[in-house]
């Protein structure tokens, strides 16, 4: 039998994240952010713009938003695209 040491690795990390699932706090659950909020955000060209959250979601382990802003404009965008005033 082969035994690549990767692949077992990655199947002892699966293993190991069933068993020994994070709880989290009441606080930690609930999202900063819902649909139907109104954000201000800093787009990649640099302008900073009005928008309504339209979707919130995990992707690659990070949180990400659908936004709508403008005249039926969309995108998505990450946590650290939003405005600080």
């Amino acid at each position: 039998m082969d035994r690549d040491p990767v692949r077992l690795n990655q199947y002892a990390c699966v293993i190991c994240s069933r068993a020994n699932p994070t709880k989290k706090n009441q606080e930690d659950s609930s999202p900063p952010y819902r649909v139907g909020d109104q954000i201000k955000v800093k787009l990649h060209d640099g302008r900073k713009v009005d928008a309504t959250i339209r979707a919130v979601f995990q992707q690659d382990g990070d949180t990400k938003l659908n936004i709508d802003y403008g005249h039926e404009e969309t995108a998505t965008i990450g946590l650290w695209q939003i405005a600080q005033d």
